[in-house]
């Protein structure tokens, strides 16, 4: 499952990122590693960003990020 899967409200767990570069670099530094949970805070009415918690900080992540975060449900 992917993170845009996630329902709002629900945690996870990250399995993988499918993602590289900048954009990499930058979700690693916010927390998202595989093994750390998380949980979707909001959804927006369009789907896009998301507010995700994880590390204690509330993130928006844009829905094509999301997708190429790989979560297990908890």
């Amino acid at each position: 499952m992917t993170l845009d899967e996630l329902e709002q409200g629900k945690k996870g767990i990250i399995e993988d990122l499918e993602i590289s570069g900048m954009t990499l670099q930058r979700l690693i530094s916010l927390g998202f590693t595989p093994g750390a949970e998380l949980s979707v805070v909001r959804k927006a009415p369009r789907l896009d960003p998301f507010d995700i918690s994880i590390c204690g900080s509330l993130v928006a992540v844009r829905k094509d990020e999301a997708k190429k975060i790989i979560v297990k449900e908890v």
